[in-house]
């Protein structure tokens, strides 16, 4: 307990401490006067201060009475509540255990969003089948992509960097990739130990390059009620559609010993390409300035329109739109185009406002030039 024993506390006569202080024994004087009380007898929600000693850094400080009492740690600043934190309660066991089960209760809760495109080609094919699922379903220190509930049985839907495709690394190459691959060698682990459940590994490639290859695994997995030679779609292909399990086969790198994991893993230093893949990306040029630009084929589908940055994209969205925009303007500091807001604009007519600029810089180069100009 960082609350210092055997001190006392300064307190004010009010309204609602009255009764609680005269049942104490005290002699009521009048609202406002001060009088002095013992640390067990203050009332829980006076602010009245107390001294403390920070759980972190040791050092005595004052903090209200109220704002105090009832915690179980007791800081002098932020910095000493996050350095106690990272350092010593995330550490514990029990914090990790209570962490994955929040963190898995999130994502089976739909809190967080996974509806990935793998996710949505899976869920697809599914449906396709007419199988009953449940997606990120809740097995308390983990979460399944896709359990089958009628069939007892679990998918994982794999993404290529993520979870580190064997096939297009040879090594692993941040810390992300690292603790994933950790993370599905516990995962798979666990759902063995305590469902007896082989899962299905359905990688990423393979779901959006060969949806038949991945029904028809599903379909044989199903069918065995989950025994298969091996479970992962990497290690099959289809011929006059039928499924074949590959001569040669690989294995994900969750299936190695972690002294090898650790042995391969090898961080590259940030890198802006390090994570692309020329097949996800577009070139095409702004259809406001003609800027050739690069762009996720994803977010370039989703739009509309197509330009290299927001300031093209409202200049051209300007065109038939000058209600919501704003109006097309000459900045009155350095003459650049810009769209003015419409309460700008309307209060330039209106007298109420002498210029518009584009930018602040813009705005106190106009007031110094003005406070020059008064002064010389």
């Amino acid at each position: 307990m960082a609350i210092i024993e055997g001190q006392t506390v300064k307190v004010k006569w009010g309204a609602r401490n009255k009764k609680h202080y005269e049942q104490l024994g005290y002699t009521f004087t009048k609202i406002g006067d001060e009088f002095t009380v013992s640390l067990n007898e203050v009332n829980k929600d006076s602010r009245g201060l107390i001294n403390c000693r920070c759980d972190w850094c040791k050092k005595t400080f004052s903090r209200s009475v109220k704002s105090i009492v009832n915690k179980d740690n007791h800081f002098c600043s932020n910095g000493c509540r996050r350095e106690w934190y990272s350092k010593y309660w995330s550490k514990q066991e029990n914090w990790k255990l209570e962490s994955q089960i929040r963190a898995v209760k999130i994502l089976s809760d739909k809190k967080v969003g996974t509806d990935t495109l793998p996710q949505k080609i899976a869920n697809k094919i599914l449906d396709s089948l007419t199988m009953s699922y449940i997606n990120e379903y809740n097995c308390k220190f983990v979460s399944i992509d896709n359990y089958l509930d009628e069939h007892d049985l679990m998918i994982e839907v794999m993404g290529t960097y993520w979870h580190t495709d064997p096939r297009l690394f040879k090594e692993i190459i941040s810390k992300a990739q690292f603790e994933r691959v950790k993370h599905d060698k516990r995962k798979r682990a666990i759902i063995k130990n305590n469902y007896s459940i082989d899962i299905l590994y359905l990688w990423e490639k393979d779901l959006t390059d060969n949806e038949l290859l991945c029904q028809l695994l599903i379909e044989e997995y199903v069918r065995n009620k989950g025994i298969l030679k091996d479970y992962h779609s990497f290690n099959y292909s289809v011929t006059d559609d039928i499924l074949y399990l590959n001569k040669k086969t690989i294995s994900p790198y969750f299936d190695e010993d972690i002294e090898y994991i650790k042995e391969i893993f090898n961080p590259r230093k940030k890198d802006k390409d390090q994570k692309r893949f020329p097949e996800k990306w577009i070139t095409f040029d702004c259809e406001c300035c003609g800027e050739p630009t690069e762009q996720l084929k994803s977010r370039y589908n989703k739009n509309k329109t197509h330009t290299c940055s927001t300031e093209c994209k409202k200049k051209l969205q300007q065109i038939d739109n000058t209600e919501t925009l704003g109006i097309p303007y000459k900045c009155d500091c350095c003459n650049k185009d810009m769209i003015a807001k419409n309460y700008m604009y309307n209060d330039l007519l209106k007298g109420k406002r002498k210029s518009i600029f584009c930018s602040y810089e813009c705005l106190w180069e106009s007031r110094r030039l003005t406070f020059k100009s008064k002064n010389s």
